[in-house]
């Protein structure tokens, strides 16, 4: 009986994994839907999409502190999206009134739409944006338009695949990145259909030890849509008046 060479027979080996994995005969692991999902957002140029967000240890019938739609165009870096525009609702914890947001970016001018002062505060530097910088940040997610999608979860201690949940109607691979020693974490819930997330889970331990985050839903979803004009130019609004001071 002829032997096949070790070297080669491990290679064998590997070569059919891949292909059953690929073709689903096998479940994935953390990595093989890590790797998928990489995949996916990598041929992503621009996305549109609608979110809810509550905080992570809110019930699902509590008013979200965040609700709205983004579009967003690449490159992303370090959390930061060249061309991004977003019309939301923020809700202030404890309040059921919500106050309205639309900020963007055509790449070139930074601008945020004051709608009580009736001003729309534009400059090219993102500090414009005030203290509504960090409540942005929250809502446009970098990943889907960044080179590299997971350049950050990639540096967790540990990457965990959990047992599948269904978000609305879409059955998700469920992946976990442990960081900060374990304390953090961002789960990332992924439609086995188009490898896509619908929920994205960020926790971590706040001063004191308190545990604090979101979880922000997903949905229509819109990848390198199409549109009749430029979601990312800034209209001034009639009867507001456009400056260059920052926003309070």
């Amino acid at each position: 009986m002829k032997q096949i060479p070790s070297r080669a027979l491990l290679a064998w080996l590997g070569c059919s994994a891949y292909v059953s994995v690929m073709g689903g005969k096998t479940p994935l692991d953390a990595r093989g839907v890590l790797d998928k999902t990489e995949a996916v957002l990598k041929q992503i140029k621009t996305i549109e999409y609608r979110f809810v967000q509550r905080g992570h240890k809110d019930a699902a019938d509590t008013p979200p502190k965040m609700e709205g739609r983004v579009v967003l165009a690449g490159p992303a870096k370090n959390m930061w999206v060249e061309k991004f525009r977003l019309d939301v609702k923020i809700r202030k914890p404890g309040e059921l009134e919500a106050e309205n947001l639309t900020a963007g970016s055509d790449g070139d001018t930074v601008y945020l739409v004051d709608e009580k002062q009736k001003k729309v505060h534009a400059d090219m530097d993102p500090a414009v944006l005030g203290s509504r910088m960090f409540t942005i940040l929250e809502a446009v997610i970098s990943n889907f338009v960044n080179p590299d999608p997971f350049e950050y979860e990639k540096k967790a201690e540990a990457i965990e695949l959990k047992e599948p949940v269904e978000i609305g109607d879409e059955p998700c691979h469920v992946l976990r990145f442990r960081l900060g020693g374990g304390t953090n974490e961002i789960v990332w819930f992924v439609a086995q259909r188009d490898m896509l997330p619908r929920r994205i889970d960020w926790v971590f331990q706040a001063p004191g030890g308190e545990a604090m985050g979101a979880s922000t839903v997903l949905s229509e979803i819109r990848v390198n849509p199409t549109f009749s004009s430029d979601p990312f130019k800034l209209a001034v609004p009639a009867g507001f008046t456009k400056t260059d001071e920052f926003a309070p």
